[in-house]
């Protein structure tokens, strides 16, 4: 499930000039628009998992309706982003041109100069890469070119696809790639006319130079250099106060660092030996804080916390193998797609095809060299898609103690792999479709929602300033006071 979360943030830094503002006739656009949705309605397995088919059928049918006269690439675009956010699906992903397929990073486009957190429908300025230096932060932005904040957020979420019905994941993609999102929407500005309240609390306009990517680095490097840091996706700490280990997973995938190479598995096992060996009592688990990766390096982490075998998925649904509409325009080859229908088995069921041979719908058995203390498990909006079904897993099999906010990824799974990249004729827009539903063997709960912590703890622009892991923090004082406890009796 790497594909589509890892390409998010892979290719964000790339600045397309490719998205004009020329008018493309109502004509194309309709074509276009019907490319778009037959593809969807051919392929994707979970078109009507959190809306009907009479509820997606009426987004269609009132955007359509939009379409009865010319209008921009960016508009189009726009249009688009927001129908397809309603389908529920954060795989499900409309992009500009084909510059999002380039693994390279364009190092003259002009971007705003901040990084921002996020609380609620707020903006603040966590990191300051301008050339202002007098603008603080944790300074709070009150609008951008004359838009204010609270018209800002809402009109980004509502275009960035989001699991379900939360915005969790929306809000996070929009905290982490905030620049991102206005040069995509907005395009590109020279400076940007920045409304703040300043460290006295007055209101104050100034306007400040945008910066090239290439600039941004070199800044970062200066001012946070610990941010310019290559981070290991998996690290083990120890905390000797409450008898804990702290095991931090960013994402379940390889990684690499000055050319040196980490393989996932073999590291997770020297880290997961080093754990048991520690005889601590209780572990702090994090994960997810970029997304998701390899759902079934997610199995394998889990089956060192099991303690009986478990099936993690009921099963992996995709809704045809015949696609004749999104593969005549999508850049799939005849051999990927025939390869696809002999690699995996399928057994037809209604109307869908189910994977039969697929690894994650056998029981997975514990390890040998498992974990059985005390688990505390820390997630957030980032936490998504293979990381979410992590989540869940554990959260069913009641192994874990959840602290942090709603994941970004549903409980009961997710749309995602095997996906065309649907090329539109006249626009050129891109359609990134997922072929394969995977459901979670869990218990149904609330449709369209995440998985819902134990302990709801947010973080606040403070938190991130001062490097404050407030999840963290949180569950080494439910230990403490648990270890007071015990002492009393």
């Amino acid at each position: 499930m790497l594909n589509c979360l890892m390409i998010i943030f892979i290719f964000l830094p790339i600045f397309s000039s490719a998205q004009t503002d020329s008018l493309v006739l109502k004509e194309q656009l309709q074509e276009d628009f019907l490319v778009y949705r037959k593809s969807l309605e051919e392929a994707h397995p979970g078109l009507y998992w959190y809306r009907s088919k009479f509820e997606m059928d009426s987004i269609f049918d009132e955007a359509y309706k939009k379409l009865d006269q010319s209008m921009t690439e960016k508009q189009f675009f726009t249009l688009l982003s927001s129908v397809t956010a309603k389908i529920g699906c954060l795989h499900t992903v409309i992009r500009v041109c084909k510059a999002f397929e380039k693994a390279e990073i364009n190092p003259e486009a002009k971007t705003f100069p901040f990084e921002i957190k996020l609380d609620k429908n707020r903006l603040f300025i966590y990191q300051n890469l301008s050339n202002d230096t007098t603008i603080s932060e944790g300074t709070e932005i009150m609008a951008v070119n004359g838009k204010t904040a609270s018209y800002l957020v809402p009109f980004f979420v509502d275009k960035i696809s989001n699991d379900g019905f939360g915005d969790h994941w929306s809000r996070y993609a929009l905290e982490t790639s905030f620049r991102y999102y206005l040069h995509i929407f907005f395009g590109e500005s020279t400076s940007f006319q920045l409304t703040f309240k300043d460290d006295k609390g007055n209101k104050r306009t100034t306007s400040v130079p945008s910066r090239s990517e290439k600039e941004r680095f070199k800044i970062l490097q200066k001012r946070y250099p610990h941010s310019a840091e290559p981070e290991h996706v998996i690290s083990l700490k120890f905390h000797e106060e409450t008898k804990s280990a702290i095991l931090k997973i960013t994402r379940f995938d390889n990684w690499k660092i000055k050319g040196k190479k980490y393989k996932f598995r073999k590291v997770l096992k020297k880290k997961m030996n080093e754990l048991v060996a520690s005889n601590v009592s209780n572990l702090i688990l994090d994960v997810g804080d970029r997304g998701g990766g390899n759902e079934l390096w997610g199995l394998d982490l889990l089956s060192y916390f099991l303690k009986e075998p478990y099936k993690a998925y009921k099963a992996v649904e995709f809704k045809t193998l015949d696609y004749s509409i999104s593969k005549k325009y999508s850049n799939t080859s005849w051999f990927e797609y025939n390869l696809l229908k002999l690699l995996l088995n399928f057994e037809r069921s209604d109307s869908t095809w189910n994977w039969k041979n697929y690894r994650g719908l056998k029981p997975y058995t514990p390890k040998k060299n498992g974990f059985h203390g005390n688990i505390y498990l820390l997630v957030s909006g980032a936490t998504a898609s293979a990381t979410s079904d992590f989540a869940a897993w554990v959260d069913e099999l009641k192994l874990v103690t959840i602290v942090g906010t709603e994941t970004g990824g549903s409980y009961l799974g997710n749309t995602s792999n095997w996906e065309f990249t649907v090329e539109l004729p006249n626009t050129q827009l891109r359609l990134l479709l997922p072929l394969a539903r995977y459901l979670t063997n869990v218990e149904e709960r609330a449709l369209g929602r995440g998985i819902i912590p134990n302990h709801i703890v947010p973080s606040t622009i403070q938190d991130k300033l001062g490097n404050v892991d407030t999840q963290l923090n949180y569950v080494l004082n439910i230990i403490k006071k648990k270890q007071v406890e015990k002492m009393k009796r």
